[in-house]
């Protein structure tokens, strides 16, 4: 919005960094690594590049900033802080900011306003801020966030976080509240910590991280194994990924990954997944995939040689070993089409117990420190009833919810108690996942990062003072996140393969994890030939994968890093010269482009320097459009067929996904449904179908979102909520087996099944049919291996631990 000549959007450009000034965003230019300010933060850097580079005094500051307030004074150096943390700076060798013992603050670096002929003073934005406090006070109501706060409370804090008693100074700001004449004003200071529950460790939490920023435009796959890293997880945020905030992020933020010395312990050809270290560090235990079958087997960490120590029947698969508090036994899980059963098994081998059952989209699970439980994400225990913590009795094998906050939509999942069993953490949603924590007894809940991320897997460090974790941005990274002070600094990535799944011994300060290696391509299958191969489409070097079919099926859509860079790529299958990169647009790789009917324009979201957008792009002329949708975080959208409505999927909240239904050109929600993975339109039917994150099944609804029935109850699994389509009015059902890898059926119609491809496994998400039901479109994994990768984490160990061992 133009105001007396100014641009609608203010940039200033600050050494190595562009700040939007109506936005409050900052983002490093090398990188695209984006942060955002506090007001109060924002006003500071204001008024010191007013300065020139001369010093201003910490009083002039307070004056200027907190003008009328009655602060304390540490609210400042909060806000220098912040500044620097954003900027990467160290006060012992300041690049950005200086100190001036007794004198105050100067900004060294140069700096200018970018493209804007009459930029903000600070002056304006501090009494703008100050004006819209002041009015909401005398008329009894909070103040609206200025420059740009609206969206920020929209956006980067929503009412459930703003609500969060865990980051109550945060809270205030995000509503806008009005300290009282002369109060402290701790807006934009540290936030009020809560009161801790009972047996807290020894080290007090910090309160929870501000909201995460989105990832950095165009990400180059360094590792073509990230693309199958993002995709198989259920509402995956995609290889664009999340960056964390400034608080959060601190130490990721350093000069220097976390170093590593990596080695694999197990590198067969086959696969091998899910790497379990025995409580002492000395044995690892992991599933294998022999192409007979896949059974559990164990080896000495130090060592190649592995022995079997599963036999399941035939049709079954052994997977997901835990080992026991006392490293005697290993649980597993062993499902087959029929049945998903817990199992116990001696740690040496020989007889197997069932204890209990799951459901066949189970999750990862963990011991309870008695020895006496196991403790699992309730979509993998009550079909239909959400997805909570269960634990199941091993004596009674009976499972029951864990008492805790938490709502009917919330997906909670990868729970793990803490090496000294005062503690359980878990993930709360799932693309859009967090880490929480709560007392090992249940009890209240903290939030331990605003990520909104693909977290794949996790674990305590050995202290329970620190964890683990596999996160996927632009490829998947090892973090180490600290309780202390809740920073997340990267390990040093690799030689090669994504580490996925990590593990670490409860008592030695050892990880194993998986080393993911993978290559996709696009394949053609003539459905009507039986013996007719899949022929490759488009062949290229790089990964290919999200096929999407024009209406008349002259022309596919995809998803490539083949220009070394994420971009969207069209062609006529039957004319190879004519494919070509669309812009310079940078997909995030978790759904397909879709269609419109006329097969004119294409609906994907795309990641950028402000985050993830809806946008719609004329194929033709490759003209590109931001789509205005209202809600923050869209992570699918369909057209319907109607010309003035469209289907949103939008973050809402506490990593649940709601479809939202809107009427055109306003964006007026119309209707909405919660808990809804991924939705498209049947235009044979004019039905909207859909899965969840909660439960298995497929669900289709009237177009206004209303008379909503289930047409499957087992498949798809929340995990592959993206496994199936729709071809002239009817529903397909992805059933791989051990023949054919992939396989679909019609719900209710087991013996409608017909495989269409039988040798390599299908990229999730990455089957079609055209129009006519002639061709099959496919992504396939043309080359994958798991691994077993192991390092060791003595660098993280207390100086004190270390003093005792020796």
């Amino acid at each position: 919005m133009a105001d007396g000549g100014r641009t609608a959007r203010q940039l200033l450009r600050v050494g190595a960094h562009e700040v939007d000034v109506e936005r409050r965003i900052v983002t490093t230019l090398a990188t695209g690594r984006i942060a955002r300010l506090t007001l109060k933060a924002l006003q500071v850097l204001l008024v010191l590049c007013e300065a020139e580079g001369r010093v201003v005094s910490r009083e002039a500051l307070m004056a200027r900033v907190w003008k009328d307030r009655c602060p304390t004074d540490d609210v400042l150096t909060q806000a220098i802080a912040l500044l620097r943390r954003t900027f990467r700076d160290a006060p012992g060798s300041p690049v950005y900011v200086e100190t001036i013992a007794k004198g105050g603050y100067r900004l060294v670096v140069p700096h200018a306003w970018v493209g804007a002929p009459a930029p903000f003073p600070a002056a304006a934005v501090v009494a703008a801020s100050d004006a819209a406090e002041d009015a909401a006070a005398a008329a009894g109501a909070p103040a609206a966030p200025q420059a740009g706060g609206a969206e920020v409370a929209a956006n980067a804090t929503n009412a459930a976080n703003a609500a969060n008693a865990a980051n109550a100074g945060e809270a205030g700001l995000a509503a806008g509240v009005v300290a009282p004449a002369c109060a402290a004003d701790t807006r934009d200071g540290a936030p009020v910590e809560p009161q801790a529950p009972a047996a807290m460790p020894q080290r007090p939490l910090p309160a929870v991280a501000p909201v995460a920023a989105l990832a950095a435009a165009r990400p180059r796959w360094r590792h073509a194994a990230a693309f199958a890293v993002a995709l198989p997880l259920a509402l995956c945020a995609g290889l664009a990924g999340y960056l964390l905030s400034p608080r959060a992020a601190e130490a990721d933020t350093g000069p220097a990954p976390l170093p590593l010395q990596y080695q694999a312990i197990a590198a067969s050809s086959a696969p091998e997944r899910n790497p379990a270290l025995s409580p002492d560090g000395s044995h690892v235990a992991y599933s294998r995939d022999t192409g007979e079958a896949e059974a559990v087997f164990v080896q000495v960490s130090s060592s190649n040689g592995a022995h079997r120590v599963t036999t399941p029947p035939a049709g079954a698969r052994d997977q997901r070993p835990v080992w026991s508090p006392d490293g005697r036994k290993l649980a597993f899980i062993r499902q087959s089409e029929d049945a998903c059963l817990v199992m116990v098994i001696a740690s040496t081998g020989g007889a197997e117990r069932e204890v209990g059952r799951c459901d066949q989209g189970h999750d990862a699970f963990d011991w309870t420190p008695d020895g006496l439980g196991l403790v699992m994400g309730g979509r993998g225990v009550a079909p239909g009833q959400g997805a909570a913590l269960h634990r199941l009795d091993l004596r009674s094998g009976r499972w029951q919810a864990l008492d805790y906050p938490r709502a009917p939509a919330d997906v909670d999942s990868m729970p793990r108690y803490s090496p000294d069993g005062r503690w359980l953490a878990f993930v709360r949603g799932t693309s859009l996942g967090d880490l929480w924590l709560m007392p090992a007894a249940g009890g209240a809940l903290r939030r331990l990062t605003r990520l909104q991320g693909d977290i794949r897997g996790w674990d305590w460090l050995p202290d329970s003072r620190g964890l683990v974790l596999s996160l996927v941005r632009d490829e998947a990274q090892l973090y180490q996140l600290d309780l202390e002070d809740l920073s997340l600094r990267p390990f040093s990535a690799p030689g090669r393969g994504n580490p996925l799944n990590p593990d670490v011994a409860a008592r030695a300060w050892t990880m194993v994890f998986e080393l993911d290696r993978f290559r996709g391509g696009l394949f053609r299958r003539d459905l009507g030939d039986e013996s007719a191969p899949a022929e490759p489409l488009f062949p290229s070097s790089g990964v290919d994968v999200l096929p999407a079919v024009s209406p008349d099926g002259t022309r596919v859509a995809f998803v490539s890093d083949r220009s070394l860079e994420t971009g969207l790529w069209v062609g006529e299958p039957e004319h190879p010269e004519t494919l070509r990169r669309i812009g310079n647009i940078v997909p995030v790789p978790r759904h397909a482009p879709v269609w419109s009917a006329d097969g004119r324009r294409l609906l994907l979201v795309a990641t950028g320097p402000a985050g993830d957008r809806l946008l719609e792009v004329e194929v033709d002329s490759g003209e590109v459009k931001v789509l205005p949708v209202p809600q923050p975080k869209p992570v699918y959208a369909a057209y319907t067929g109607r010309a003035d409505e469209m289907l949103v999927g939008v973050d809402g909240g506490h990593g649940r996904l709601r479809l939202v239904l809107y009427k055109l050109p306003e964006w007026k929600p119309v209707a909405q449904l919660e808990d809804v993975s991924l939705a498209r339109h049947d235009p044979s039917r004019d039905r909207i179908c859909f899965t969840r994150a909660s439960r298995a099944g497929l669900w289709c609804a009237a177009p206004d979102l209303t008379q909503v029935v289930q047409v499957s109850e087992r498949l798809p699994s929340p995990d592959h909520y993206r496994d199936w389509l729709l071809a002239d009015g009817q529903v397909l059902l992805l059933s791989p087996g051990v023949r054919c890898q992939v396989h679909v059926v019609v719900p209710g119609q087991p013996k409608s099944g017909r495989c269409l491809h039988a040798g390599q496994a299908l990229v999730p998400g990455s089957l079609v049919l055209d129009g006519d039901g002639r061709h099959a479109y496919l992504s396939l994994a043309v080359d994958q291996n798991v691994d077993v990768g192991m390092a060791g984490l003595d660098s993280l160990q207390p100086a004190t631990a270390v003093a005792q061992a020796e």
